[in-house]
């Protein structure tokens, strides 16, 4: 029987667990990489004063360029988090803009545009129903907005990497520990 050195089989332990690491990490890699196809839709309305008495609209235009307006509609509009159609709506007032934002996030391109649709008519007809001397203009109603998400896959390869490198040190630490213990 042939005996080994122990900074070969120190080397020996430090290869098997480096190669391991590196399997883990590869099939890391591959797995993460596979993720599901994300689609993003968005709607835009801007709010504007109503036709009303022309005596209050620098009133109106005043009350609107402080925000509160748009502030207020956009929690009006904006309803629960998670639809009925499985994606995940998001209103929001874009800063400094009389300009409210529908997007929806979803699993298909279809489904998005129509979860975007549906918050925006119900939105718009909650907000009308308040008699506000404010009217909400759609600029863009959602359709054929639909765009895949670019997802990141820096941090997939990151959390693979570590992985990988986490095995590998643990498998190193083991097959040391076990030589030791055995002389």
């Amino acid at each position: 029987m042939h005996r080994y050195t122990p900074a070969v089989r120190e080397r020996v332990n430090l290869l098997v667990a480096v190669l391991v690491g590196l399997v883990v990490a590869a099939a890391g890699v591959l797995l993460l990489g596979q993720g599901d196809t994300r689609y993003t839709a968005e709607a835009r309305l801007v709010v504007l004063p109503a036709p009303a008495d022309p005596a209050y609209e620098a009133v109106y235009y005043d009350t609107l360029s402080q925000g509160q307006v748009v502030l207020t509609m956009t929690e009006v509009m904006r309803g629960t988090v998670t639809d009925a159609l499985g994606t995940t709506v998001t209103v929001r007032a874009i800063t400094d803009t009389s300009v409210i934002a529908v997007s929806a996030e979803g699993d298909d391109p279809a489904t998005v545009e129509q979860a975007v649709a549906a918050r925006l008519t119900a939105g718009l007809e909650t907000v009308k129903s308040l008699q506000l001397p404010f009217a909400s203009t759609v600029l863009t109603d959602g359709a054929g907005t639909a765009e895949e998400v670019a997802a990141s896959k820096l941090s997939s390869y990151a959390v693979a990497l570590g992985a990988g490198a986490f095995v590998g040190a643990v498998l190193w630490w083991l097959l040391t520990a076990t030589r030791k213990r055995r002389t």
